[in-house]
């Protein structure tokens, strides 16, 4: 009876870790998918310029242009926290959507950019992030932003509200030569009664050109900026897990981003 009994333990503990085992081995899964074609590099505004001079990064990380001038100077802010993703480069001549430069006066985004954040955005609603945020507006309006036919449809122009909290306040030039960028700015839903953290999200295009070759690549990048008091608790980009969990969330829609760009 015995080997018969510790047998039936042994079946009850493996089901019993089951739920917490399948998901653990999915998520591993996953992490290795989106690390294995994004690179996530975090830190905060007063290394920024340090990191850049010893060659910490593939290409300029440029401070948003819509971060307020309060933030931007006061000493009242204790940290201003980011986080970027950027993709693996992509050959131009792999892409569906030419790649133009974009003058600092255009009307809108160019169709590679709008294409890139639109899939970016179409992918966050069903992340767990985009869910709860849904399910907690009540406003039908701002609910509609939600929808996949409203994202695709949306030409991300200064003014355009996606996802229910992301509202696009700047498009122009990059932090380098050939690039384009779109910043969103999180703000409080109308209907929203929790907490709305201050910060801003970056899309970005870079074009990297061979100088021997004339081949251009292009590497995509979404950016994360959050900014709090000294009295406050630290952004969710600053804890050890939410920025694991983040990086790994924002890794699968730069991945996301680039599939439909490619034509996947």
């Amino acid at each position: 009876m015995a080997p018969a009994f510790a047998q039936d333990r042994a079946v009850k503990a493996a089901l019993l870790l089951l739920p917490v085992v399948v998901p653990a081995i999915y998520l591993y899964r996953f992490s290795r998918q989106v690390s294995s074609k994004t690179t996530a590099t975090t830190g905060r505004r007063d290394a920024v310029d340090k990191l850049a001079a010893d060659g910490g990064y593939h290409h300029p990380l440029r401070e948003p242009a819509s971060i307020p001038d309060e933030v931007r100077d006061s000493s009242r802010w204790e940290a201003v926290a980011y986080e970027r993703i950027i993709s693996h480069p992509i050959p131009a001549s792999s892409l569906v959507y030419p790649v133009t430069d974009v003058a600092a006066d255009a009307d809108g985004p160019s169709e590679l950019m709008r294409a890139y954040t639109s899939a970016a955005q179409v992918a966050f609603v069903s992340t767990p992030q985009g869910y709860l945020m849904r399910a907690a507006i009540k406003d039908p309006q701002t609910k509609l932003t939600f929808d996949v036919d409203w994202i695709r449809n949306l030409l991300f122009r200064r003014g355009d509200l996606v996802n229910g909290a992301y509202r696009v306040v700047y498009h122009g030039p990059g932090a380098d030569a050939g690039s384009e960028r779109v910043e969103l700015a999180i703000e409080k839903p109308p209907s929203y009664k929790g907490h709305v953290p201050r910060g801003l999200i970056v899309s970005e295009i870079h074009q990297v050109v061979d100088d021997v070759t004339g081949r251009i690549d292009v590497i995509f990048a979404n950016e994360t900026w959050m900014w709090r008091r000294r009295d406050e608790a630290k952004t969710l980009i600053e804890t050890a897990f939410g920025s694991w969990f983040h990086c790994l969330t924002v890794g699968w829609l730069v991945v996301k981003g680039v599939d439909r760009v490619m034509g996947r």
